[in-house]
């Protein structure tokens, strides 16, 4: 049987309870880095066939989708699976260490890492292998010209890249290279490879994307890498035994360049590249 349980009415005299306000808002403080989820997206792996990189492996799954979703709002392009992430350990010592690899036509991703690499610089190095991945998978095959691969992977990073380094922006960063006389012209030859001239490298060329991209749009640009691509005979599935691919030794960063920018932009790219720069001194 249900018992009424009767409610107490305040008389006239009574004084009224006083009211808790409740707690301020408080506006959550912007990370660092971009906000974590768990859940990985159908027909993405992330794996740590070694076993010794738990924690960097871990940090990648609840990364990834925050990372898919910033290149297709960065790019206008959606990475498809399948797509494995694989966590390796990097070389130590070598002082142009490779820190990520895309294997052509695999869609298989390598990122490689030490006891003490900075979560940012892991962070970095998945955006940029990723935007390989989408690069191919949009141009329909690898893209061989240094500057098309290295400068759209670099430029797709985004906001990735400055939390590794620190830098206020592509455009200004070239300026500042230019000031110091430590820029790099984009047809220079190959040069001995470490980390400081490889990140100045990429860094230009991402300058020069972003600068080609608002300038002459998506469309020509797109068209160019799909000119200039390798045909890998469509998506392949990754591997299901998968391979242990070591970090290759890099003694000079590679400097190859085969696209036809005269055909799509009606300039060679040292013209075009003179009129890049030109445009950092107005």
């Amino acid at each position: 049987m249900a018992t009424s349980v009767p409610t107490a009415v305040p008389s006239a005299t009574m004084a009224p309870a006083p009211v808790t306000p409740p707690p301020p808002t408080v506006a959550p403080t912007p990370s660092a880095t971009a906000p974590l989820r768990d859940a990985l997206p159908a027909g993405f792996e992330v794996l740590d066939p070694t076993g010794r990189h738990a924690k960097q492996a871990r940090h990648v799954r609840r990364l990834l989708p925050v990372v898919l979703a910033y290149l297709e709002e960065r790019t206008g392009k959606k990475l498809e699976p399948p797509l494995k992430v694989v966590i390796s350990t990097i070389r130590e010592g070598d002082r142009c260490a490779v820190r990520g690899l895309a294997l052509p036509g695999a869609r298989q991703v390598y990122l490689y890492v030490g006891s003490d690499t900075p979560m940012s610089q892991i962070e970095t190095a998945l955006a940029h292998e990723l935007a390989h991945v989408l690069q191919e998978q949009v141009a329909g095959g690898s893209v061989e010209s240094v500057t098309l691969a290295e400068g759209f992977a670099t430029y797709a990073e985004g906001r990735y890249w400055p939390l590794w380094d620190e830098l206020t922006g592509f455009q200004e960063t070239v300026r500042e290279l230019r000031q110091d006389g430590r820029y790099i012209p984009l047809t220079r030859g190959s040069l001995p490879c470490d980390t400081d001239t490889r990140d100045r490298i990429y860094t230009e060329r991402a300058a020069f994307v972003e600068w080609l991209i608002e300038t002459c749009g998506w469309e020509r640009f797109w068209r160019l890498n799909r000119i200039s691509a390798e045909p890998q005979g469509g998506h392949a599935e990754p591997e299901e035994d998968l391979p242990f691919i070591e970090p290759p030794v890099l003694r000079r960063n590679p400097s190859y360049e085969n696209a036809p920018w005269a055909r799509v932009y009606g300039k060679s790219l040292v013209a075009l590249e003179q009129e890049w720069l030109a445009s950092l001194s107005d």
